[in-house]
């Protein structure tokens, strides 16, 4: 995307951010940090259009005040071809989010999840065991995907015969806008649904 020197175009390297450019991909980091130091709300006129929140007081703002920046309409770009079903609660919006969450928390207590502690653990070293016996991993998808799917299959009570298809719609869902066959990531998302 752009090469940073010392002191970057802050405006041009604003209105060029694009999280879905590839060379940026490689090494995001000096384009975050950045802006996140010089302009932690950027406009990007990429992909039709956006705003980016990149600090962390930003986002706790931004959290805060769903009146003017709502969850419900989070994707880039925006349009049919890229749009994928509602990711509750995560794209709920006050009082929605809040209904939806009350209902949610007694499956996240402490208490519960403490209960789950062992099996959890037991995931993540058997995740490791199987990225050390290959010598090679992709930390996200062979250890940091499976644990997550795992804590969270138990934690809502969905069957473990089922864990491996509530993985892939996992999947489908939160890599929809990188997916080759985004029809496929949207027939998992519905399928999900439906469950």
């Amino acid at each position: 995307m752009t090469e940073l020197t010392s002191r970057p175009d802050l405006a041009g390297l604003e209105a060029r951010f694009d999280h879905h450019d590839p060379d940026q991909a490689r090494d995001p980091f000096p384009v975050y940090q950045a802006l996140r130091s010089e302009c932690p709300v950027a406009r990007s006129e990429r992909q039709g259009g956006f705003w980016a929140v990149l600090g962390y007081a930003e986002n706790e703002e931004a959290f805060r005040d769903p009146a003017r920046f709502s969850s419900e309409t989070v994707q880039v770009p925006r349009g049919e071809e890229w749009a994928f079903p509602a990711m509750p609660p995560v794209t709920f919006d006050p009082p929605r989010h809040r209904l939806l969450r009350k209902l949610l928390q007694p499956s996240f207590s402490p208490a519960r999840v403490a209960r789950l502690e062992p099996e959890i653990r037991a995931r993540a070293v058997s995740s490791i065991e199987e990225v050390l016996t290959s010598g090679r991993a992709d930390g996200s998808k062979q250890y940091g995907l499976p644990i997550a799917v795992n804590a969270v299959v138990y934690l809502l009570g969905v069957p473990l015969a089922d864990e491996g298809l509530f993985a892939h719609w996992v999947d489908a869902l939160v890599n929809v806008h990188g997916a080759a066959d985004r029809e496929g990531s949207m027939r998992a998302g519905q399928r999900s649904e439906e469950h």
